[in-house]
């Protein structure tokens, strides 16, 4: 059970993302499985496809 409501493991993530690389929000997503999900969406958020000429 977890101390701290989601709300402020998600407004963590949020900030994490905002200012810093994708790198750490790699390591927020190993913090805890409650924190995976936040932290993939924030991850994949935009994904870039390239086709080969």
């Amino acid at each position: 059970s977890s101390v701290f409501p989601p709300e402020i493991y998600d407004k963590i993530i949020d900030e994490v993302s905002s200012s810093s690389s994708k790198d750490n929000l790699s390591a927020c997503s190993l913090v805890d499985r409650s924190w995976i999900s936040r932290s993939r969406a924030h991850m994949f958020r935009n994904i870039n496809f390239t086709t080969a000429s």
